[in-house]
């Protein structure tokens, strides 16, 4: 089975501490993330 094809990476640089709607910021962008499908997403 070949998996491949085009890949691209998205680096997004944020305060821990960053909000959005009273909420952390990462934890909205990861929500948007899957629900746009892309295929992973790593907080660190």
């Amino acid at each position: 089975m070949n998996l491949q094809r085009d890949c691209k990476i998205l680096k997004i640089y944020i305060c821990e501490d960053a909000k959005y709607k009273g909420h952390n910021l990462y934890h909205a962008l990861i929500e948007k993330m899957a629900e746009i499908g892309m295929a992973g997403v790593t907080v660190t």
